[in-house]
């Protein structure tokens, strides 16, 4: 009975460890997301994080919503579809790129949201940029055409086919964007603590946000030449 028990559980066990070794690197891999998370930590202290990732769980839950409906499929199978979102990916990246290039090439940020004190006015401020952090990363994800082609390929690999497929599916996806939301919160408290070291520095900080800048630029080039 115990030799049973062993080899039934046996392969479920190296699943979720295959599983969780995916999304862990995944999550690790430098992307579009953590160059935006650089560029508004380092503008906005360690508090932009919270937007930017409330944005970019919101592009996830998308994605994710339309691939266990079915409806990602579109986007696979329609090259009108898959290059359009492709594009409006790229250019959306490219449009935050320069506009990070430009802010660091004026040397245009204001000082760290942590380390200033707010009044109304400024809090009126820090809500419309927080709105702001949110569209960035909502529209960096639901634009990105690779997620969904992620998703529908990944999912079926873990989740049984069937009535089960569904909520499965939908756990999975929440572990993928858990761990990724443990791993930008690290990343954006080691972001966070750099900022704050090289604040009266502003040539090297603002070389920082032009590299971010730039990182976006790239990514939106690599998402505008990217093939299914």
């Amino acid at each position: 009975m115990g030799t049973h028990a062993t080899g039934y559980h046996a392969p479920m066990t190296v699943e979720v460890v295959t599983f969780l070794g995916i999304v862990v690197i995944l999550a690790i891999t430098p992307g579009a997301d953590m160059a935006l998370v650089m560029r508004n930590v380092l503008s906005g202290g360690f508090r932009a994080l919270w937007p930017t990732m409330g944005g970019i769980i919101g592009g996830f839950a998308v994605h994710i919503t339309l691939c266990v409906a079915g409806l990602s499929v579109v986007l696979r199978d329609s090259d009108v579809a898959f290059t359009t979102v492709k594009l409006l990916g790229a250019a959306w990246l490219a449009w935050m790129g320069i506009g990070a290039i430009i802010g660091a090439w004026r040397g245009a940020h204001a000082p760290m949201a942590d380390e200033v004190g707010i009044d109304a006015a400024s809090s009126r401020a820090a809500a419309g940029s927080a709105r702001s952090m949110f569209v960035g990363g909502f529209l960096t994800n639901l634009l990105n055409v690779k997620i969904a082609l992620f998703y529908i390929a990944f999912l079926p690999q873990f989740a049984p086919a069937g009535d089960r497929f569904v909520p499965v599916a939908l756990g999975l996806a929440i572990v993928q964007v858990l761990v990724g939301m443990i791993w930008l919160t690290l990343y954006a408290a080691l972001v966070a603590r750099a900022g704050a070291a090289i604040h009266r520095n502003p040539r090297t900080r603002r070389w920082i946000e032009g590299s971010a800048g730039a990182a976006l630029v790239g990514f939106g080039v690599r998402l505008a030449t990217a093939g299914r």
